[in-house]
């Protein structure tokens, strides 16, 4: 065949068609993904030569060392004695983070405008949106002022009752397993998960409501755990392909059915405010900070109420997206974190009889033979707060917190190869929580459970970021007071009931990192009525 031929069937021109669309196409790939890849990984080098990190391999980097269970757990809390305030951690052959576990280095992270890591959080934002847990910049600042007014104090009072509510239904349960080694995670997270509906949207399901609270709270636990499984599988990080496997499809069932309760209860309220404000049956409550908010009659004002009202200096509210985002972000976090905060407290009082009596008696000299424990009982439990800052220290909810840098930040390590390090914007670091809080550097028997830790007198000269189990600086946990006042009632309330105790017929709990720190096996413990 000549040329000639060739070019008179037209072979000639698709060919060249065919090397320039390839051409492009690799140019393409390259510039968008190769060379960025290239310059991640070699900007990860540095930081591994500046920083120091623990052996990776090749294709795994430290996965296989930090499997997320319990053994992971306790290994990456042995590196931390090496490797101190920050270290690189790579997560396969290309990505990685910069964890930071000594308070020096944590402050200079917690304190900047970092927004939260994609890498960590993306998976969340199909179901929580862009509340305050993802949202950044203007947007983040702004509604976070707007929702400032939901946790005064002045409106977390009447909350007081609601947990001494739930807490002494869940405690009435209790008595037909006293002397059993029991599983209490599931009734504490059902009853925290009570208490957070009633409080933040007046949402009041009863004991006889159970099987509903259960289906609710079980599906929120069943969207925290296939996300967690999303992360863990390279492969479900790419969306079409999650979505064609069954955990996608289980997935975007749930996210509907979540959304449409959040709907049903927003609508509902809505409805409510509208009635009310024609009838002019809404009472102003005159608080400083939250007078522009008006009652429901006799009700409490609760977060719905503030979220529904609340308006920014241009008069401007949250929109039916903004709300529905920031009521599903409270259903995710609202609940979950006091379950393992109260579950964690009530193993650990169970294993230390002598730091049980002693909240105990406090209780007997706070409270007396009232029946409930009121508000302003909370902040003369100081004992008790003590001992809830310590599980929190040595079994924080979150094991870390996820920024992206927007802008370079100096690392200052004097642990590290280079004292002075440059972690540059668009680089994603981790408060690495639990390291810090059982890092030897910073506390001494770390692994002891010593609530004396947190005394007043022992917490002089304590570096500020030492306990970051409600994280710190501007994006600290906008609920930090309202759930340390449910654990106070919660804890309060079960030691006043019952004695609690561990022997050898309960299992030791085996921590599992996920979104929040559970046990893999359960929190078991014993107790008898009083």
């Amino acid at each position: 065949l000549t040329y000639a031929t060739f070019q008179k069937q037209g072979f000639l021109l698709p060919s060249i068609v065919s090397e320039i669309v390839l051409l492009i196409l690799l140019a393409a790939i390259t510039k968008l993904f190769i060379i960025p890849t290239v310059k991640r990984y070699n900007l990860g080098l540095k930081y591994s030569k500046q920083l120091s990190c623990p052996p990776t391999h090749w294709l795994w980097g430290h996965l296989s060392r930090y499997p997320l269970n319990h053994e992971g757990v306790l290994q990456r809390m042995r590196d931390t004695a090496q490797y101190a305030a920050t270290f690189v951690c790579w997560l396969g052959p290309f990505k990685y983070w910069l964890e930071f576990q000594h308070p020096t280095s944590c402050a200079v992270l917690a304190n900047s405008s970092a927004p939260k890591a994609p890498m960590l959080y993306e998976y969340l934002r199909p179901w929580i949106g862009d509340g305050l847990l993802l949202s950044s910049g203007n947007k983040w600042k702004r509604n976070r002022r707007l929702l400032t007014p939901a946790f005064h104090f002045e409106i977390l009072k009447p909350y007081t009752q609601i947990f001494n509510k739930t807490s002494t239904a869940m405690l009435n349960k209790w008595s037909k397993h006293a002397g059993q080694s029991y599983d209490i995670y599931g009734d504490v997270s059902n009853m925290a998960f009570s208490a957070m509906m009633q409080c933040t949207m007046s949402t009041e399901l009863e004991s006889n409501q159970e099987e509903g609270l259960g289906i609710t709270s079980v599906r929120v636990h069943e969207l925290t755990e296939i996300i967690i499984k999303r992360i863990n599988f390279p492969l479900l990080m790419v969306d079409w392909i999650f979505n064609l496997t069954p955990s996608g499809r289980r997935f975007w069932k749930l996210v509907d059915f979540v959304h449409k309760t959040s709907e049903a209860i927003i609508e509902g309220r809505r409805t409510e405010l509208n009635q009310r404000n024609k009838s002019d049956n809404l009472e102003p409550l005159n608080i400083t900070g939250v007078s522009q908010f008006k009652k429901r009659g006799t009700k409490h004002l609760d977060f719905l109420d503030i979220l529904l009202q609340t308006r920014d200096e241009d008069g401007n509210g949250l929109t039916q997206q903004e709300i529905r985002d920031e009521v599903d972000t409270f259903l995710f976090g609202g609940h979950d974190t006091i379950a393992s905060g109260l579950s964690w407290c009530l193993y650990n009082l169970a294993t230390h009889p002598d730091y049980q009596e002693r909240c105990r008696q406090e209780l007997v000299d706070v409270v007396g033979d009232n029946e409930l424990i009121e508000w302003d009982d909370l902040p003369k439990l100081n004992y008790l707060a003590m001992c809830i800052k310590e599980s929190l220290r040595l079994f924080p909810p979150a094991f870390g917190v996820g920024r992206v840098l927007n802008e370079d930040l100096t690392i200052k390590d004097k642990y590290a190869t280079c004292q002075n390090v440059t972690a540059v914007a668009g680089t994603t670091a981790l408060l690495q929580i639990t390291a810090l809080h059982r890092n030897p550097h910073v506390w001494e028997n770390p692994e002891v459970y010593d609530p004396e830790r947190f005394s007043a007198d022992n917490m002089k000269g304590r570096h500020p970021m030492a306990f970051l189990s409600f994280s710190a600086g501007p994006r600290n946990c906008i609920g930090r007071t309202f759930a340390m006042n449910e654990m106070r009632v919660v804890i309060g309330q079960t030691l006043r009931k019952y004695e609690l105790w561990c022997d050898r017929d309960t299992p030791e709990p085996r921590m599992k990192p996920n979104l929040i720190l559970r046990s893999s096996n359960g929190i078991h413990i014993k107790f008898k009525p009083l």
